[in-house]
């Protein structure tokens, strides 16, 4: 247990206890993401699973691709809104988006099945509380439906930025 002998060491243990709770608190966001992230790598893993022959790996394929999808449309929601709020008109060709998602992809291959952190925890992810279970899939899919909504209104907000009318409007 620290003691404070004078009113420096009191002000300096209170700055301490402090720095500890912001990376208590900044400890428990990353690990929320981290464990989010891998979620979201166990929901499509096991979505539809089993339906291929296990040595082509088709599972940890769909698993990459489903985070590797949420995380381009972040990404495409991210420009649209900094295009909108700088009024520079971004055009994304098929092939940026065809590049950005397998730089992803392999980013994504890497540290989810090459390292095994998310095949791991597809393996881990039955043996947790039922209640942890109910709250990483409530919060993976809580997070990929807010993607999702930011990804629609971004996409609104660009085209009214630019006055760009859809073709099934005119």
């Amino acid at each position: 247990m620290l003691k404070c002998s004078s009113t420096h060491n009191r002000w300096a243990w209170k700055s301490s206890l402090n720095m500890k709770r912001q990376e208590c608190t900044t400890r428990s966001l990353v690990r929320l993401l981290t464990e989010s992230y891998l979620t979201i790598f166990v929901l499509y893993f096991r979505l539809g699973g089993g339906q291929w022959p296990p040595s082509m790996h088709a599972d940890e394929h769909k698993g990459v691709g489903g985070v590797t999808i949420v995380e381009l449309v972040l990404i495409l929601s991210l420009a649209a809104w900094v295009s909108a709020a700088t009024g520079y008109h971004l055009v994304w060709v098929e092939l940026e988006a065809v590049v950005v998602f397998l730089v992803l992809y392999f980013v994504n291959f890497y540290f989810l099945v090459v390292r095994g952190s998310g095949v791991a925890f597809e393996k881990h992810f039955n043996n947790f509380p039922s209640i942890k279970r109910i709250a990483l899939r409530s919060a993976a899919i809580g997070i990929m439906v807010i993607i999702w909504g930011i990804f629609f209104i971004a996409a609104a907000t660009y085209h009214q930025t630019f006055h760009i009318v859809p073709p099934s409007l005119k």
